[in-house]
């Protein structure tokens, strides 16, 4: 029910702009509402991550990153919420494409904070344990 919900908003959004101002590519539009969606998500994931991360482990990359898509998340909202009159499809865009890049970046820090609390050779050792259980005898 909630994502009719955001999709019938997102097809009222699109459509406002295409009568008010005339845009032939509304595309943009469609991709801001669901990165947004991604990024809302995974900003609240990764608070729960942060809390399990060992202690010992320095998290203020993480941290940041975190405040940084929360900043994004934040422009983007108030990019998204403007009258169709008051559109700028570039700023909804530039955003768009800081959330892309934070996600991203994230990611990568997640893998290495993955890395740094089991080491490679571990995490390898582990994934032939559980083949070998899995195989059939």
């Amino acid at each position: 029910m909630d994502r009719d919900v955001q999709n019938l908003e997102i097809d009222k959004k699109i459509q406002e702009l295409m009568e008010k101002r005339a845009f032939t590519d509304v595309s943009f539009m469609k991709n801001a509402f669901l990165t947004l969606k991604m990024g809302r998500e995974s900003l609240k994931y990764s608070y729960i991550f942060l809390a399990f991360i060992p202690a010992e482990t320095n998290t203020d990359m993480f941290s940041h990153l975190q405040g940084t898509l929360q900043m994004c998340i934040k422009n983007q909202l108030t990019y998204l919420s403007t009258s169709a009159d008051s559109c700028n499809p570039t700023l909804i865009k530039k955003q768009t494409i800081a959330i892309n890049t934070t996600l991203q970046n994230m990611l990568q820090h997640i893998e290495s904070i993955d890395d740094v609390i089991i080491p490679k050779g571990k995490k390898e050792d582990k994934k032939e344990d559980k083949k070998e259980e899995t195989l059939p005898k």
